[in-house]
C-alpha cells in the first residue's frame, strides 16, 4: 500500500490449494479487476472493491478456456480480454462481466481460411499477447514465431518467423511496444529484435501533430506518417487548390499515406494540406507536406 504496509489476499474460496498454483502475469482492467493466468488453474478475476473472485478454466460451464494452463491475458481498447493458453486463444467479450454475471465465458475467434471456418491460433502455444495503439493484437508463440492480427482478430497482417524475417528464434518470450514510436521489441530465446511498426498510443489532443518525411523526395518510396493523433480523428489531405485525394480516420496516434489518390495513382509534385480534426470537432490542426517527384 501507499502507507508502506503490506496486504493479502486469499484465493480459497476458487482454489482448493493455492500454495501448489503457479501465478504468472497480471494485467489490470478499467475496473482495476485483476487477471492473473496460472499454468494449472487457468485464470483468475480479482477485484477487491466487492471481494470478487472469479475463475476460469476449461469446460463450457465454467470458462471454456481450451487449457488450464494460461500464461498471458491482455485488455485491449474495447475493453475485451484476450487470453492466451498453451493450446489457444480466447476472448472475454467484456471485462465488465466479473462485476456483472454470476458465470464468464470465453469464445474463439473464427476466421475464415481457404473458404474453411477455422479457430484463430488454434492449439498454438502462446507465449504472449501486446495491444498496440491501433487495438491490433501482436501474439507471440512457443514454436510458430509472431503474429499481428487485426483488432477483431478476422485478418493476420503479419506472421514472422526465421524462414521470412531477421527473427533469431520461433520461441517468443516477450513483445513490448514503444507506444510514442509504435516500434516492437520481440524478445526470444537467440536474442532480441525490434521492428518499425506505426500503430502509437492515441495523444491527449493535437498540439504535437508532426508529419514526416517532409518533403518527400524523388528517392523516397514509403509511406508518409501523420503522427501525434487523437483516436478517431478525422484526416482529410487536399491539393493546394483544394481537391480531395485522400480521407481516413485514425486507430490510435499514427496514420499512413501512400501518397495516392485513394489508391488510384501517385499524386502530382507539389505542396499537400492535410487537415485534422478530432472527434467531437472542437479541436483542429493543418499541416503541410511537400512532395517532390
Amino acid at each position: 500500500k501507499t502507507d508502506g504496509t503490506w496486504q493479502s489476499f486469499s484465493t480459497k474460496s476458487i482454489i482448493g490449494n493455492p500454495k501448489n498454483t503457479t501465478y504468472g502475469r497480471m494485467s489490470i482492467d478499467k475496473n482495476g479487476t485483476k487477471w492473473t493466468v496460472t499454468i494449472n488453474n487457468g485464470l483468475i478475476g480479482f477485484n477487491e472493491k466487492g471481494n470478487i473472485f472469479k475463475k476460469l478454466t476449461v469446460g463450457v460451464e465454467t470458462g471454456n478456456l481450451p487449457s488450464e494452463d494460461a500464461r498471458v491475458a491482455a485488455v485491449d481498447n474495447n475493453n475485451q480480454l484476450w487470453i492466451g493458453t498453451s493450446k489457444g486463444l480466447r476472448v472475454l467479450s467484456n471485462v465488465n462481466s466479473l462485476l456483472t454475471e454470476d458465470k464468464l465465458t470465453t469464445k474463439p475467434i473464427i476466421i475464415l481460411e481457404d473458404n474453411l471456418a477455422q479457430e484463430l491460433m488454434y492449439e498454438q502455444f502462446i507465449t504472449d499477447i501486446v495491444v498496440d495503439g491501433a487495438n491490433n493484437k501482436w501474439i507471440g508463440t512457443a514454436d510458430s514465431g509472431v503474429f499481428l492480427v487485426s483488432p477483431n482478430g478476422q485478418e493476420t497482417k503479419y506472421h514472422f518467423t526465421i524462414n521470412n524475417s531477421p527473427l533469431p528464434s520461433n520461441t517468443i518470450n516477450d513483445i513490448d511496444i514503444n507506444s510514442t514510436t509504435g516500434e516492437v521489441f520481440i524478445a526470444t530465446t537467440k536474442g532480441m529484435i525490434s521492428f518499425k511498426g506505426t500503430a502509437t498510443s492515441a495523444n491527449e489532443d493535437l498540439s504535437n501533430v508532426y508529419v514526416y518525411p517532409n518533403p518527400v523526395r524523388p528517392e523516397y518510396e514509403g509511406t508518409i506518417k501523420i503522427t501525434g493523433l487523437l483516436n478517431k480523428a478525422t484526416i482529410k489531405i487536399t491539393d493546394i487548390e483544394g481537391n480531395l485525394v485522400y480521407e481516413t480516420t485514425s486507430e490510435g496516434g499514427t496514420i499512413e499515406w501512400d501518397t495516392t489518390a485513394f489508391g488510384k495513382y501517385k499524386v502530382a509534385s507539389g505542396v499537400y494540406m492535410i487537415f485534422v480534426s478530432a472527434q467531437d470537432g472542437i479541436e483542429t490542426k493543418v499541416k503541410k507536406v511537400m512532395i517532390i517527384r
